[in-house]
């Protein structure tokens, strides 16, 4: 599977020479909703020979692009939602930018140039609930109308379907139920919406050092987007090219004992990982951390010395936890 931003480079020409068969959405989590429709591509693309299985998503999400700060915070960023897809027989993840130009296209325009001239769609499958076009006015009923015009040589033109709602429990499988979960620290009840293990990807970088200066030295990874998932945490982690994983303590949002809210309301995000019974230099490597139990939520202390002491208990805790697991 390869990743393209612009249809019209060499590369996605050559992919969609004959076609492509299709789902659009934010697929945040790359959960069992998502799964379905991207299974349903592979099937549907069966019936047309020689086009492309493409999954398009949008970066920024809309939401972010609409509410800056305040919208939902992120379950995956864009390198873990295209790792996710590789396990599926996609041949495309197609990344279409949110940018002011396409939140003002008609619904006739984002369908006639970005899908049909762009892509060759010859098939779209979406979710229930896929809005398109200023002012959210495509809809599937504009699709399935579009989609039987003539619109290639063939005099053919595409089809397209809405998959049905996925449920667990009950309930319906969605990103917004993903993340309300985690807000409730339900790792367990969010792994079976997602059908894994929850993780996150990301290179360590050269932080500030705080955590040698506490006893307490941390592998940081920088996060672009707010995260879904905020607190301290048991996790594990696996450094790249390792099949093993190793044991670790990690906290996961704003560290608002040391940073400031930014003018704008924005904030830093980080992922900060310690791991246990272990030394070594992890800068500049690619390391994947898995979350299975919560600790506590973030929270403000008043001082470095209340936040040492915090991190102490939670490093116990975390071993407790992990010694717990191997009996």
């Amino acid at each position: 599977m390869i990743l393209i931003r612009d249809t019209t480079s060499d590369l996605a020409r050559r992919l969609t020479a004959h076609g492509s068969v299709a789902t659009i959405g934010n697929f945040d989590g790359v959960h069992h909703g998502h799964q379905a429709l991207i299974e349903r591509v592979i099937d549907r693309a069966k019936a047309y020979p020689g086009a492309a299985r493409v999954a398009i998503v949008f970066e920024p999400q809309p939401k972010e692009f609409f509410q800056g700060p305040r919208a939902p915070g992120r379950i995956m960023d864009l390198r873990e939602k295209f790792n996710a897809m590789q396990g599926y027989e996609l041949d495309c993840l197609y990344c279409l930018p949110f940018n002011r130009s396409l939140q003002q296209r008609s619904a006739n325009d984002f369908v006639g140039n970005v899908l049909v001239k762009g892509l060759g769609l010859r098939y779209l499958v979406i979710g229930d609930d896929f809005r398109y076009g200023s002012d959210r006015a495509g809809s599937f009923s504009h699709l399935a109308a579009y989609g039987q015009r003539q619109l290639y040589a063939d005099g053919s033109g595409f089809g397209v379907e809405a998959s049905e709602t996925i449920t667990v429990g009950g309930q319906r499988v969605s990103s917004t139920r993903i993340r309300s979960l985690f807000a409730q620290g339900d790792l367990d009840a969010a792994e079976k919406l997602l059908g894994r293990p929850y993780r996150k990807l990301g290179r360590v970088s050269f932080g500030r050092q705080l955590g040698r200066t506490i006893g307490a030295p941390t592998a940081n990874v920088v996060l672009q987007k707010r995260p879904a998932l905020t607190g301290v945490f048991c996790t594990r982690v696996r450094l790249a090219g390792s099949t093993s994983w190793l044991s670790a303590v990690a906290n996961i949002g704003s560290r608002p004992t040391v940073d400031k809210i930014r003018s704008d309301g924005s904030q830093h995000y980080f992922l900060e990982v310690h791991l246990l019974d272990w030394s070594g230099d992890l800068y500049g490597q690619m390391i994947e951390v898995e979350f299975r139990k919560k600790l506590r939520s973030e929270t403000a202390f008043e001082n470095i010395e209340q936040l040492k002491q915090q991190i102490a208990l939670d490093i116990a805790s975390a071993k407790a936890y992990w010694k717990q697991v191997a009996n």
